[in-house]
């Protein structure tokens, strides 16, 4: 039994010290305020757009900062104090700002290399993320057009106010 366990137990530290690892990454980045120079880069560029354009923007900008914090909460807490106000100057309904937010996050935690639980549970499976996101990828990209014609659909109905 004690083989057995042993076993397991390595398979398992294997996970445990990539969410360390994918935990350490968050931290610097936002103790380091990192993320919000991010943050600020982002919306210098999407104040310029126009309306259509900056919807999009803020998708496949929540679509790529979802790659480094896979925590929704989390994101949301970083990026709708400045999406929201930003979607009232860029003429986007805060209802599609937040959509893009929502889409974003749903999207990309199946492959992102920083989320603990997907690589904890590659790791048990002994798939390496390589092969996992090479399978993933095309199917990936088929939810993100998806999901980018949805948000265009919000942006030209003028989604919300609710």
């Amino acid at each position: 039994y004690a083989e057995v366990l042993g076993k397991g137990m390595m398979d398992l530290a294997t996970g445990a010290l990539i969410v360390g690892f994918s935990k350490a990454i968050v931290v610097v980045l936002t103790d380091g305020s990192i993320l919000h120079v991010i943050l600020h880069g982002a919306a210098s560029v999407l104040g310029v757009l126009p309306p259509i354009f900056s919807a999009i923007g803020m998708y496949i900008f929540q679509n790529l900062l979802n790659l480094v914090v896979v925590s929704g909460s989390g994101q949301a807490a970083l990026t709708m104090p400045l999406m929201a106000p930003l979607a009232d100057l860029v003429d986007v309904t805060r209802q599609t700002a937040v959509m893009a937010l929502s889409v974003g996050n749903g999207l990309s935690n199946v492959l992102t290399p920083v989320s603990g639980f997907l690589m904890a549970g590659l790791a048990l499976a002994k798939v390496p993320w390589e092969k996992w996101a090479k399978w993933m990828l095309p199917l990936i990209g088929i939810q993100f057009v998806i999901g980018l014609v949805f948000i265009i659909i919000a942006h030209v109905t003028q989604y919300g106010p609710f």
